[in-house]
């Protein structure tokens, strides 16, 4: 039950917010959160943020991959449309553009995991997911190449 869960409400809260820095997605439902916090790791090799989780569940997973979510909302044609007209945070467009932004972004990261043979079913934020002994692939490009297509 759980998994289904996070596998439809994760993607779903993705949240794009300007900073000085530049875009950032991130998960930022405190139910889900809350939801989340308390899963086990599969292994004590394993480390889990799973308030920076984009996509699936971190307590049932069996392949992750990593994003630069910053990127990945600058890649979107609605970020880069509210740059060209100039859109600022309390400007009236600014939500359209932001809820647009999101929704690219998500629809581009779920494509890009089940795409993949075999599908990745765990995608977090540079960092956020840790595996000793092993390298977390970084899927920023390809999802930035979904975005281009």
């Amino acid at each position: 039950m759980f998994g289904a869960f996070a596998l439809v409400l994760i993607p779903s809260l993705l949240a794009m917010e300007i900073e000085e820095g530049g875009p950032q997605l991130r998960p930022t439902d405190p139910r889900i959160r809350e939801a989340i916090s308390g899963c086990s790791q599969q292994d004590s090799k394993v480390r889990i943020e799973a308030e920076r989780i984009y996509y699936g569940s971190p307590s049932a997973w069996t392949r992750a991959g990593v994003i630069d979510g910053s990127a990945v909302v600058r890649a979107t044609a609605a970020w880069k449309e509210m740059e060209k007209r100039g859109v600022r945070r309390g400007d009236p467009a600014y939500d359209l553009y932001k809820h647009r932004a999101e929704k690219e972004a998500r629809a581009a990261i779920e494509k890009v995991a089940k795409g993949q043979r075999p599908p990745y079913d765990l995608i977090g934020e540079l960092g956020s997911i840790v595996i000793k002994g092993s390298v977390v692939p970084n899927l920023t490009e390809e999802i930035i190449q979904e975005l281009g297509s």
